[in-house]
């Protein structure tokens, strides 16, 4: 378990190192819809009236950040 553990929390600490870099808006969105940092994972609809924006909106916000995100942890593991 302790195994397990040390790969979650260096996976952790890669996650929000990397979640930094992004813009504040993307920041948030991310740690809202999947529930980051123990906050509550919210809707696309939830997020979108937050920030007074449209559904369809967030969503495309949404996947940029993801991709972009990706993008870091991979250059990440290769480097």
């Amino acid at each position: 378990a302790e195994q397990k553990d040390f790969i979650y929390d260096d996976q952790m600490e890669v996650l929000t190192e990397k979640i930094k870099t992004l813009s504040l808006k993307s920041q948030d969105i991310l740690i809202k819809r999947y529930g980051l940092f123990n906050s509550e994972r919210k809707t696309l609809r939830e997020i979108a009236d937050e920030h007074n924006v449209t559904f369809q909106a967030i969503e495309k916000a949404e996947k940029r950040a993801v991709i972009k995100l990706r993008k870091l942890i991979s250059a990440t593991k290769t480097a």
